[in-house]
C-alpha cells in the first residue's frame, strides 16, 4: 500500500451519523440536475437501446451483465452478473462509494468513503483504510488485471495500493483544480487515469493522456471515467449524462441536453467497447451502441440512492458523492448562526449574472472555497442553470428579493409576496427552499425582520464589504477593504456577482483570488451561511 501505511481490514460500525449528511447531500445532488428531475422525455426513451433476441443460428453472444450499488452497499444485478453479497442492511462506518469487479466476473469489491474495503465472491481482501485517518475521503476503486490487487483514490488524488497493484504516482499533497471523482486502470495494470469533477484527466504509469475537458466550460460536473478494452481511449460522463469520448473510444450517444428523472452517477462499457451504459441516482439505466438493456431500479422505491455501476468483468466505478458529503460535513454554518473566530463567509449579491457568476464559481471551485449567493428572483428565473451549478458545487443559495426592492418601503403583505416569489424562483431552479434573506442595501427594520421570520426566513447582513458596488473602485482597493478587518474576528464579506457596472464586476472577479489568498494566509477557514 502506498504512503507507507499498513493495510487494515475495514470495520463495520454504525453509519447513523452519516444519515443526515447523506440526506442533505442527496438533496443537493438531485437539485443539481435542475431539469434532470423532470419527467423522462421521448428523446431519452428513444436513446435507450434494447438488444433483440438472437436468431437460432446466431453465435452465442459473450456474457453481458452489470451491477448497481447503493450508498448502503446494497447490490442489484442484471443479465449474467451474479450476486455474491453486499452490505445492505449492515451497520457501516461510512457510505459505500465505489465498486470494482473481478476479472472472472464471479466477485467484486466495495469501498466505503473511509477506505473500508469489502470483498465478495472470488474477490480477495488485500487491505483497506477503514481504521486510518485520511486527509480526504475515498472516491473510487479500480482493480488490477489479475484481480489480485486494487487501488483506492481519494478526493485529493492520493492513491493507495493493495495486493499486486503498483504505485505509479498520485496527486495527494498537490494543489489541483478540482476534486478527483474517478479512476480506471490500463489493461496492463502498469498505469491508471484519474479524473476530476471539472473533467481534468491525469495519467500515470503507462496510461496515455488522450484529452480532457478540464479547460472547457461544462454544463454539469464529470462523475466518472471508463477506458476502452485496448486502453487507447476513455470516456468521461457528466452529471447530466453528457458523454465525452477520447482516443479510440467511440461516441455512441449520451443524455446531455435531455431531461431525465435523476442525475447520472456512473458509466460502464460493454466487453467489446462498442457501447456503454449510464446509471442515474434512482438506478435508471440508459444504454447506447451495442450495450444491452438488462434491467434497472428506475421507478422502484429504494432504501438508499444508487451511486454507480460496474460491468460484469472487471469494471469499476467511483462516485461524486464523497465530494457532496465533505462539503455538507465541513463547511456550512447553520441557520441563525454567525461564523466563529477565524471563520469567514464570502457572500455574493444581485446575481446570477450570465457573464460574471460563472467566473466567480470557477475561482471558488479552483480554490475549493464555499460561498453564499443571495440571488435576485427575476435573475434566478432567467438563469436557473447558474443556481444549479452553485448548489452542485456546495454553495448556499439564498433570497435577495425579486427585483432588488427596498423592503422598508413596503407593507408586510407586500414583503411576504416579494420574498415568497423569490423563494419560489429558487425552488423552481434547485428544488431547495432558501432559509435566509438579505435586505437590499442592508435596509431593514423590525417590521421587515418580523415579516421575514413569519415565513421562515432569517435576515442576514454582513460585517464589511469590498466596496465593489461603487463604480470606478480599483481591484487593489477591493482587496485592501476585503482584508482590512481580518484579524481573527468572525467575518461575513459582502461582494457582488451581479448588478452594477460591468467594470465593477470585472474588478470583483480580479480581486477575489487575492482576497481568498490573503484570508487563508491569516488563518481563516471558509464557510457558507444558512446551511
Amino acid at each position: 500500500m502506498s504512503r507507507g501505511m499498513e493495510p487494515r481490514r475495514a470495520t463495520r460500525r454504525s453509519h447513523r451519523r452519516w444519515m443526515p449528511l447523506i440526506a442533505a447531500a442527496l438533496a443537493i445532488v438531485i437539485a443539481a440536475g435542475g431539469a434532470l428531475v423532470a419527467a423522462r422525455s421521448d428523446a431519452v426513451d428513444a436513446a435507450v437501446q434494447t438488444r433483440p433476441a438472437a436468431a437460432s443460428n446466431a453465435p452465442t453472444p459473450p456474457p453481458e451483465g452489470y451491477r448497481l450499488f447503493a450508498s448502503d452497499g446494497g447490490i442489484f444485478t442484471f443479465g449474467d452478473a451474479g450476486f455474491f453479497g453486499g452490505t445492505g442492511g449492515l451497520s457501516l462506518n461510512s457510505p459505500v462509494v465505489g465498486m470494482a469487479g473481478t476479472p472472472t466476473g464471479d466477485g467484486y469489491w466495495l469501498v466505503a468513503m473511509d477506505g473500508g474495503v469489502f470483498a465478495f465472491g472470488d474477490a480477495q481482501y488485500f487491505g483497506g483504510l477503514g481504521d486510518q485517518t485520511l486527509a480526504e475521503p475515498i472516491a473510487a476503486i479500480a482493480t488490477t488485471p489479475s484481480g489480485r490487487g486494487y487501488w483506492l483514490v481519494a478526493l485529493d488524488g492520493g492513491v493507495f495500493t493493495f495486493g499486486d497493484a503498483g504505485y505509479f504516482g498520485g496527486l495527494g499533497g498537490q494543489r489541483i483544480n478540482a476534486p478527483i471523482v474517478g479512476m480506471t486502470a490500463t489493461p496492463s495494470g502498469q498505469g491508471y487515469w484519474l479524473v476530476g469533477i471539472d473533467g481534468g484527466v491525469y495519467a500515470f504509469g503507462d496510461a496515455e493522456f488522450l484529452g480532457s475537458v478540464g479547460d472547457v466550460p461544462l454544463n454539469a460536473q464529470v462523475v466518472g471515467i471508463a477506458r476502452t478494452e485496448s486502453g487507447r481511449g476513455y470516456w468521461l460522463v457528466g452529471l447530466d449524462g453528457g458523454v465525452f469520448a477520447f482516443g479510440d473510444a467511440p461516441y455512441t450517444g449520451g443524455l446531455g441536453g435531455v431531461q431525465v428523472n435523476a442525475p447520472i452517477v456512473g458509466l460502464a462499457r460493454t466487453s467489446n467497447t462498442n457501447g456503454y451504459a449510464l446509471v442515474g441516482l434512482d438506478g435508471g439505466v440508459f444504454t447506447f451502441g451495442d450495450a444491452p438493456f438488462l434491467g434497472s431500479t428506475g421507478g422502484m422505491q429504494l432504501n438508499q440512492p444508487v451511486l454507480g455501476m460496474a460491468n460484469e468483468t472487471g469494471g469499476s466505478s467511483g462516485s461524486l458523492f464523497p465530494y457532496f458529503l465533505r462539503t455538507q460535513a465541513k463547511k456550512h454554518v447553520r441557520v441563525g448562526e454567525w461564523p466563529g473566530p477565524n471563520q469567514v463567509a464570502l457572500t455574493f449579491d444581485d446575481g446570477p449574472n450570465p457573464t460574471f457568476t460563472p467566473q466567480v464559481l470557477d475561482i471558488l471551485a479552483r480554490e475549493q472555497v464555499p460561498a453564499t449567493f443571495f440571488v435576485v428572483g427575476g435573475a434566478a428565473a432567467r438563469a436557473p442553470e447558474l443556481l444549479q451549478r452553485a448548489v452542485t458545487e456546495g454553495h448556499s443559495v439564498q433570497n435577495h428579493t425579486y427585483g432588488h426592492e427596498t423592503l422598508t418601503s413596503m407593507s408586510a403583505p407586500a414583503i411576504v409576496d416579494n420574498l415568497q416569489r423569490t423563494s419560489a424562483a429558487i425552488i423552481d431552479a434547485i428544488g431547495i427552499a432558501p432559509t435566509c434573506y438579505r435586505p437590499p442595501s442592508g435596509l431593514s427594520n423590525s417590521r421587515v425582520v418580523e415579516t421575514g421570520a413569519s415565513i421562515g426566513l432569517t435576515e442576514v447582513k454582513w460585517t464589511h464589504g469590498t466596496g465593489d458596488w461603487t463604480t470606478g473602485v480599483s481591484t487593489g482597493s477591493m482587496i485592501s477593504q476585503g482584508l482590512a478587518p481580518a484579524d481573527g474576528r468572525p467575518l461575513v464579506i459582502l461582494m457582488h456577482d451581479g448588478g452594477g457596472a460591468a467594470s465593477a464586476r470585472e474588478s470583483t472577479v480580479a480581486a477575489l483570488p487575492s482576497i481568498i489568498e490573503g484570508l487563508r494566509a491569516r488563518g481563516y477557514q471558509f464557510v457558507s451561511l444558512c446551511g
